[in-house]
């Protein structure tokens, strides 16, 4: 069965098209997420499917109308990653806006549910047996109405927790230690950085494979920051930014973060409420493991400051990354100033098959909040 002939079997429900690009960015704008501390907004204009089109090649946005108005949106992206160390195809589920109301909310309880009760039947979905998920643990709605509800066909299992982490302002240098050497390069065209990426990304859970890498060396935009120890690569990320296909706007900024902007932070790290949150990612964090664990925090914070260093710094507000609770480094960073929210990863599991396709929780974690 094709996915176009299983979503029409659902009343109101359709896969979205370019036609509907419009109408989805105006139900975003009038429904944004809710959270806590300092409040966000994301912008997609002018195009949505721009920013799921960087996440992967291969996505589907799933709308529900009634008399002709979207009331639910959710998009599925998938990907080639490393899970439990043997390639698989991944499925991420995001961008889920539902309008509060029992029929919309009824309507896309059952798509969903019907959605990955019948993966396995649907010719585009038939070979993903791996479905995850990213929530900020301050949207308390969206964890009442998903996790813990044992009416539905699936279940949702915590990976990890994980923070997200904003890199604000530094007030101290990392020193180069001896035997360390740094380098920055535009591209990622170099044999030894690729073997070393694709050697330590197959013993991640969600690792990124050679062709994912292929895909991603062609963000425009992109430098990448390379740390090696007697020559050899022992530390890698890649500084991109999403913006201009997502932006993060300012809503509102709580009085504890005003007051650090003032006093800590350098007039070029200030951000004021309705203005872009400028953010500059560190994507694919990755240490050796081979490393002591002092090694490894090491040269963390050395391609932190390495990242703060870049000349891309100048037109940002923060650098940015995930850090996740079994591997954490974030305990051991140095001389920045920082926030930090927590959030959490979920695997998206039919309870029949949870045991079958579980994601181990043995392995570090590789998941890139820029494009969440």
């Amino acid at each position: 069965m094709k996915l176009k002939e299983f979503v029409a079997q659902h009343p109101g429900m359709s896969i979205a098209s370019q036609e509907d690009n419009e109408s989805i960015l105006n139900f975003f704008e009038n429904l944004p997420m809710k959270g806590q501390g300092l409040q966000l907004s994301y912008h997609r204009s002018p195009d949505f499917f721009t920013f799921l089109s960087l996440q992967s090649n291969q996505f589907y946005v799933f709308i529900y109308r009634e008399q002709n108005q979207i009331l639910a949106v959710g998009s599925l992206s998938l990907r080639p990653a490393y899970i439990n160390g043997a390639e698989q195809a991944l499925g991420y589920l995001g961008d889920l806006r539902v309008r509060p109301q029992l029929s919309s909310t009824r309507a896309w309880r059952d798509f969903y549910n019907d959605l990955m009760q019948s993966s396995n039947q649907i010719d585009e979905l038939s070979q993903v047996h791996y479905f995850v998920t990213a929530m900020i643990d301050s949207n308390l709605i969206a964890k009442k109405a998903l996790v813990g509800q044992s009416r539905l066909s699936f279940q949702y299992n915590e990976i990890s927790k994980y923070k997200m982490i904003n890199l604000l302002g530094r007030y101290k240098t990392c020193k180069l230690h001896e035997g360390y050497s740094v380098s920055r390069t535009q591209v990622l065209d170099s044999k030894e950085t690729i073997d070393f990426l694709n050697i330590t990304h197959a013993q991640l859970q969600l690792g990124y494979t050679a062709g994912e890498w292929s895909r991603r060396s062609k963000f425009t935009n992109a430098e990448y920051v390379i740390v090696k120890k007697n020559s050899k690569i022992v530390g890698f990320t890649q500084l991109w930014s999403p913006s201009p296909f997502k932006k993060i706007i300012i809503e509102a900024i709580p009085l504890s973060l005003k007051v650090i902007g003032q006093i800590l932070l350098s007039p070029r790290s200030r951000f004021r409420v309705k203005e872009e949150f400028k953010v500059l990612y560190l994507n694919a964090i990755t240490v050796a493991a081979e490393l002591s664990l002092d090694d490894q925090h090491y040269v963390f914070n050395l391609l932190c400051h390495q990242s703060w260093k870049s000349s891309k710094m100048k037109n940002y507000h923060c650098l940015a990354f995930a850090d996740f609770e079994q591997h954490s480094f974030s305990d051991a960073l140095k001389g920045f100033i920082s926030n930090s929210t927590p959030m959490s990863l979920y695997q998206v599991v039919l309870r029949r098959e949870a045991e079958e396709f579980k994601i181990e929780q043995t392995h570090p974690v590789c998941f890139d909040i820029s494009l969440v």
